[in-house]
């Protein structure tokens, strides 16, 4: 008995040691930008959608048909005239939704070419869907959005009709949804009041009503991104934060009945504002986001991680284990996961290039008005908010979209205690934080 235990551990150890030496290795090749979402429709066709600066800066829609070996550009849309694209799903190979921020949701009948809005068939529609998840052929979900707005559109046409969940009673905003059928499901994003943080809502009765299974606790915090691992038991969600709070994240070992609140025992400036999370069966994981350099992995299940800072690979988003148990993740490029030892192909840019973004506040110290400047060279929806030094408080500001170019927003700071505060702006792509005095 002992000997079997000691070569079941070993087998463990070795598989893990396999998977500590991979490498993510960037399968888009068409120069730097950002992959937000990407959907494989069976074993060798996917779409991505990415913000690109190719002709001035824009975003596009992409299709392989070979499993990312080659790539076609099917539609392309300039920046300054449309809204980011965020999520994305296809039915078949001409049916298709794209969720956007600031334009809700579009779809199309004929694989790219053109697409039309869903607004019409949706009640209180909606400024922007930042999560797609489709259960079937027809069944399909949007949630959204981080910023401002916490509802769940459902449809069961492929995209047609759509019927809505309104949870601000439950969420400030919803950024990502899961479901196992079309009674169970969760959704994840940022609680009401603000002040309880990160949130996962869970239905049983098709969204008749919803319970709030976890909250961090702590004003700032939003849950980004969940990941079920193949056996449906064990599930993983990321949460966003500012530096310098620890980052967390939250598991479930039992469907997600429930969870824990898991540290990942790193400083806060090297992992915060982690947004994607991904997990294989034997309890290999990564994370990422908005880091300046890698992501951190584990091989415990998240009891222990390290930050790997020598892979090209950063800004992740969306994991996906493909039914052949290969692995892919979304970020600066679309990345899959390889065991053996692989260059950089040239064409991708090794520091691809980023949307700017400058934030400044004035007079800082602060007695009574507080000026924030913003200079930003994209369209963005965006959320500013401030955290007190507790992260207990969290005290709304302004949300809604910049334009390119410089704004001024003033704020009166008579009702804030004296005491340091954290100024936060959330963005589609980049997000920053200010240390604030309070006289």
């Amino acid at each position: 008995m002992k000997n079997i235990l000691r070569f079941s551990l070993l087998l463990v150890f070795s598989a893990n040691a396999a998977w500590a030496q991979n490498e993510w290795h960037p399968y888009f090749q068409e120069g730097p930008g950002r992959v937000d979402d990407f959907h494989f429709l069976n074993d060798s066709t996917l779409f991505l959608v990415r913000w690109t600066d190719d002709d001035g800066g824009g975003r596009e829609l992409v299709r392989s048909k070979d499993k990312g070996q080659s790539f076609q550009r099917l539609s392309f849309w300039p920046s300054f005239s449309l809204s980011y694209y965020r999520s994305i799903k296809f039915f078949n190979d001409s049916v298709g939704l794209i969720g956007t921020l600031q334009k809700g949701l579009i779809r199309t009948t004929n694989a790219g070419l053109s697409w039309d809005s869903v607004f019409l068939n949706m009640s209180q529609q909606p400024r922007s869907i930042c999560g797609l998840f489709k259960l079937n052929d027809q069944v399909v979900y949007a949630i959204g959005d981080y910023a401002s707005h916490a509802r769940l559109y459902k449809s069961t046409n492929a995209g047609l009709d759509w019927t809505l969940m309104d949870l601000s009673a439950l969420a400030e905003g919803l950024v990502d949804g899961y479901f196992l059928n079309e009674q169970v499901g969760f959704v994840i994003g940022r609680a009401v009041p603000a002040d309880s943080g990160a949130v996962i809502l869970y239905t049983d009765n098709g969204g008749q009503s919803w319970t709030r299974k976890i909250w961090s606790g702590r004003a700032g915090d939003i849950s980004w991104k969940i990941f079920f691992t193949p056996d449906r038991q064990t599930v993983y969600t990321s949460i966003q934060n500012f530096p310098p709070a620890a980052s967390y994240f939250f598991k479930s070992t039992d469907g997600g009945q429930n969870w824990v609140r898991k540290p990942f025992n790193l400083p806060g400036d090297s992992v915060s504002m982690v947004q994607g999370i991904g997990f294989t069966e034997t309890g290999v994981g990564w994370a990422g986001g908005h880091f300046n350099t890698g992501f951190v992995r584990t091989l415990d299940g998240g009891e222990n991680w390290q930050h790997v800072i020598t892979s090209q690979a950063r800004g992740f988003n969306r994991f996906y284990r493909h039914t052949d148990g290969s692995f892919w993740v979304s970020g600066a490029s679309l990345y899959k996961l390889s065991f053996d030892s692989v260059q950089v192909p040239l064409s991708v840019s090794t520091s691809p290039a980023r949307p700017e973004l400058a934030l400044k506040a004035y007079p800082n110290p602060v007695q009574d008005e507080l000026e924030v400047v913003i200079n930003i060279d994209h369209r963005s929806l965006f959320n500013l908010y401030a955290l007190n030094l507790q992260a207990n408080q969290y005290l709304p500001v302004k949300n809604g979209v910049l334009l390119p170019g410089q704004h001024s927003i003033k704020i009166d700071v008579n009702g804030w205690k004296p005491g340091i505060y954290f100024l936060a702006l959330e963005t589609d792509q980049l997000s920053q934080v200010l240390k604030i005095i309070k006289l």
